[in-house]
């Protein structure tokens, strides 16, 4: 029996993000961003055999809790649009008065103000697995589960302060509100998930070279989510899930289950050199959006199903001089079908529209075609040499007919407003080239083992974003993220009971764009 517990504490005061319009390294904030994320995770692994076969247990269990605080006074700017001005005069009409929640007239309207949030993931798993080997024979059973739940609690333009706005003095004449009213808003979510899949693989050795597997798994998953809107803050908003139930809390659940292939074949030219050819599938479990709005006049459905990776791989390993020599190549091509991709639900262009939501749906096929290459080598007998690279295609192979799910009466308006996404563009997030090499040096010190390593790794230009949308198309355009190199060095000096290293991390002080968000808008 083995167990095990990891508990760790991350405390920050912003995000790692910098404006680039404003300076080097800095953004403007008008609130502090604390960040607390805190979990910790308990395992158990029993092992025994049955007769000749061997059984595995694996338990775990992870609990995470995560809490932050965001300035939101550019969010809050945008939507002061409705406050100060007829920016939609239909839409502005209607809500403009709640849109004022910083101040008690509209000329003192401040939109500075920042968002709460809360949230607690637990995940439950159990796995068992037993294995034997009979002559040409090896196999393996087993069984999962999983339960796994999400829960969080959102709030935005906090403070006491609020109860003096426009906008709480708009909605205190519509209705009786609690007292103690602090927040413009407040949403709320819990997601539950649950997973249950057997499996088995046999591999056959049909002489000493070649070498047949096949497996599979077959997995079953539902999930439900009860969510809800306050506007504000203790107020159920009913006319924003006006089909839940009750009105106002959203409750959407679902299922999903499948089958999952593999074969392989494998050919040893040697012991030291090997080719195979692989097929297995993968997948991703479905899910439920929040399911605001009007369900028919929505374009995205309240739930969306597993994606899919079809995967065809041809791999060579080999080692030569002995074992000082390791090179493997790897060339795939992945089949990722009914893709799931977030985006904003067209409805909320409509006219009248629907609210404003972030949704996932089953939206497009792609394809990534690839091949990546390693080889590790000890050039005498102080110096390893590393160098790995990969380049890889990847893209969509359909074009993504989201508007496809919405009304007949509202595919046209749909159209109209979604911006497209044609086949053969490019998915975010993918440089097409990755390249590393590394070298040590090993040398004796004080009686011990000593060494020296240098590395750089390169990776290539990427975009941000699925839709290929400029400034024009609103405020979240496409950008392209620029390459990047960076280098590390260390010296290492080992005992058999401790190491100790100094090092220093991006040498050249290299800015590397990991991401680029242009508009912070949830």
């Amino acid at each position: 029996a083995t167990g095990s517990i990891v508990y760790q504490d991350s405390e920050a005061d912003a995000l790692q993000e910098h404006d680039p319009t404003v300076g080097d390294l800095e953004v403007v904030r008008f609130f502090a961003e604390p960040r607390d994320d805190e979990w910790e995770q308990f395992g158990l692994t029993l092992e025994g055999r049955i007769g000749n076969a061997s059984l595995i247990s694996n338990t775990a269990y992870f609990e995470r809790d995560v809490s932050y605080i965001n300035d939101r006074t550019t969010y809050a700017s945008y939507f002061s649009l409705f406050c100060n001005g007829p920016y939609d005069p239909s839409y502005n009409i209607q809500y403009a008065p709640a849109y004022c929640y910083g101040g008690p007239t509209v000329d003192t309207n401040d939109p500075r103000n920042f968002n709460t949030y809360l949230q607690r993931n637990t995940r439950f798993t159990q796995e068992l697995r037993l294995s034997g080997s009979t002559g040409r024979w090896d196999w393996l059973i087993g069984a999962f589960y999983e339960d796994k739940t999400e829960e969080w609690d959102y709030r935005t333009v906090v403070g006491p302060n609020y109860r003096d706005t426009i906008a709480y003095a708009y909605w205190a004449g519509l209705y009786t509100l609690p007292p103690n009213v602090e927040a413009w808003w407040n949403s709320g979510d819990d997601t539950k998930w649950e997973q249950w899949a057997v499996f088995g693989e046999t591999s056959f050795k049909f002489d000493e070279r070649w070498t047949l597997t096949l497996g599979g798994r077959y997995y079953d998953t539902t999930f439900d989510k009860t969510y809800f809107v306050e506007r504000p803050d203790g107020r159920l908003d009913a006319a924003s899930n006006p089909g839940g139930n009750p009105p106002g809390f959203s409750n959407p659940e679902g299922s999903d289950s499948g089958f999952l292939p593999k074969v392989s074949l494998k050919y040893d030219f040697d012991p030291d050199k090997m080719i195979y050819g692989l097929y297995s599938e993968g997948f991703r479990a479905g899910g439920t959006n929040r399911g605001r709005g009007d369900p028919n006049r929505v374009v995205v459905p309240f739930t969306y199903d597993a994606d899919i990776v079809e995967n065809w791989e041809l791999g060579f390993k080999s080692r030569f001089a002995g074992g000082r020599v390791q090179f493997n190549a790897t060339a795939f091509h992945m089949l990722w079908k009914d893709a799931q991709f977030e985006f904003n639900d067209p409805s909320f262009n409509f006219s009248p529209s629907e609210p404003f939501q972030t949704v996932v749906g089953n939206a497009f096929d792609a394809v990534n075609d690839g091949i990546e290459v390693a080889l590790n080598a000890l050039v005498g007998d102080n110096v390893e040499l590393g160098l790995s690279a990969a380049y890889i295609e990847a893209e969509t192979d359909s074009a993504a007919d989201v508007c496809s799910t919405a009304a007949p009466e509202l595919q046209a308006e749909c159209r109209a407003t979604f911006i497209p996404i044609p086949e053969g563009s490019r998915l975010p997030l993918t440089p097409k080239f990755k390249g590393a090499g590394s070298l040590q040096y090993n040398f004796p010190m004080w009686g011990r083992d000593a060494y020296v390593l240098g590395q750089v790794s390169y990776t290539g230009s990427s975009v941000n974003q699925l839709q290929e949308s400029t400034l024009d198309d609103g405020p979240a355009p496409q950008l392209k993220q620029e390459s990047y190199t960076i280098a590390d060095v260390s010296l290492g000096l080992r005992d058999a009971d401790w190491e100790a290293t100094l090092f220093i991390n991006n040498l050249t002080d290299e800015r590397a764009n990991l991401f680029s968000n242009p508009f912070y808008f949830d």
